[in-house]
């Protein structure tokens, strides 16, 4: 039990990036399966947009990177909706 304190700011140094499922900010919340056009109407245009591409090379998707109170918050765009929201510190 002497050890719990160390092991929680290991594990907390150890996390500086998380997935999830929802977002806000400036009173917009966007969430996993909103169009994308609803992330371009919030946020704006992203500062950087990569593509995804399968082992073939097919378009399967997009990154949109933005930045949002000095973090970079990733959103995965498939099919037009968003699939994943990753932010990094």
């Amino acid at each position: 039990m002497k050890y719990r304190g160390l092991l929680f700011a290991i594990a907390l140094a150890c996390t500086p990036a998380f997935a999830a499922s929802t977002f806000e900010s400036g009173g917009k919340t966007l969430r996993v399966n909103d169009p994308a056009s609803a992330l371009i109407a919030a946020l704006g245009e992203p500062a950087r947009k990569v593509e995804i591409a399968d082992r073939r090379g097919d378009k399967i998707g997009d990154y949109f990177y933005y930045t949002v109170d000095a973090k970079t918050i990733r959103f995965q765009i498939q099919n037009d909706r968003i699939v994943e929201i990753f932010e990094m510190r």
